[in-house]
């Protein structure tokens, strides 16, 4: 792999940061409340819903499912039915927003999978949803593959909300980092992991935000919460456990989402501000390849290490389409379309039943138990 040079009069590389810890507020449990809504974003059999529907119960709040690939809205009713839970299921494959994001736009020619758009996309929907309701000011959101245990620690992160825009529960059991930094771990390296949108309650009022539409769309959702440092964290959730290395494709679509969040955090370390600048990210690019190029350089030759190797290979490969400009004009494009998501959201009706909702978002085809309201 061919490294890019540093920009001509650059004093200091940008490093990979092993840990954003230091950027969030450490909270405690003492505090309690109520979560009006869980948004499960579902794309596994329905098993995987149990702990998320468990939760549903214990808190006695909604939870809306958003459904495709395995999950099906039928079999995610049943399931909730069976746990004393009121969900909805919505049916997602032909789901789109209301309006069309020119981050978007900005990253059609580089490195990004379906995978993640349709994560952000229901994401976003369920934004959408708990905005028109009128009802729904504090909700949880819950990946279909972690599990919160002890239902206070969700509560407590609802009672935080506050005073913070965004709470989130730290992941245990398993790492859910990205490839490249599962890689770094491999190598015995210092890596930590960061809050995320499987575990984490959003006061939809205050963090006025949206999800974009690539790889760690959920660090960027939170990223100027976490710039006015208003983003917590406590308690835990675990995460079930996968194989990252299994396909090195998962890094190649991976790659473009992981610099620009890795590249965000590491400027907030600086300052409070998202560095947008051209020279900032020529030298956190140069750095980005140098880091891969040496975990590559130091993986075994065992068959574990090979697939290590074809990962990273596989990131190398698509950070080279990776350009400066590209990094500063997504982050531009994604800064002008925040007040198009505000002005989108405007014009949508609200006070309104949760089926008018998703009906003004065109997602007719849901599914819910007996007692969810209409």
């Amino acid at each position: 792999m061919t490294e890019r040079p540093p920009p001509a009069g650059r004093r200091t590389m940008v490093h990979h940061q092993p840990s954003h810890d230091q950027l969030l507020r450490e909270l405690d449990t003492s505090r309690q409340s109520t979560i009006d809504a869980i948004i499960v974003p579902s794309a596994r059999r329905v098993e995987s819903l149990g702990p998320a529907l468990r939760l549903a119960n214990v808190l006695d709040c909604p939870a809306l499912v958003l459904c495709s690939g395995a999950s099906h809205p039928g079999e995610v009713v049943d399931a909730a039915m069976a746990s004393r839970a009121e969900a909805i299921a919505v049916d997602f494959r032909d789901a789109e927003l209301p309006l069309v994001l020119e981050s978007s736009r900005a990253i059609s020619h580089l490195p990004h999978g379906e995978k993640y758009h349709n994560s952000s996309l229901k994401r976003n929907v369920g934004l959408l949803v708990a905005h028109m309701t009128g009802t729904w000011r504090r909700v949880l959101y819950h990946d279909d593959d972690i599990e919160i245990i002890h239902d206070f620690h969700a509560r407590a992160a609802a009672a935080w909300l506050s005073e913070f825009h965004a709470v989130g529960l730290e992941i245990k059991n398993f790492p859910d980092n990205s490839v490249v930094c599962h890689a770094s771990r491999e190598a015995g390296n210092e890596q930590s992991t960061f809050i995320g949108g499987g575990a984490l309650a959003v006061h939809i009022d205050e963090l006025d935000q949206f999800f974009p539409d690539i790889y760690n769309e959920d660090w960027l959702f939170i990223a100027d919460a976490v710039s006015a440092r208003k983003v917590g964290r406590l308690g835990m959730a675990t995460q079930a456990a996968y194989d990252p290395f299994a396909e090195a494709d998962r890094a190649w679509f991976q790659e473009f989402g992981d610099c620009i969040a890795e590249g965000v955090y590491a400027s907030l370390h600086v300052s409070q501000e998202i560095d947008e600048s051209l020279d900032y990210w020529t030298s956190f690019l140069a750095d980005r390849a140098h880091f891969i190029a040496k975990l590559r350089d130091g993986v075994t030759g065992t068959a574990e290490g090979t697939k290590v190797r074809a990962s990273l290979d596989a990131a190398a490969a698509a950070l080279q389409r990776i350009e400066p400009i590209d990094c500063v004009q997504f982050l531009r494009s994604w800064a002008s379309d925040k007040p198009r998501w505000r002005k989108a959201k405007q014009g949508l009706p609200v006070n309104v039943k949760v089926h008018m909702a998703l009906a003004e978002l065109n997602l007719h085809s849901f599914a819910k138990t007996q007692d969810f309201p209409n």
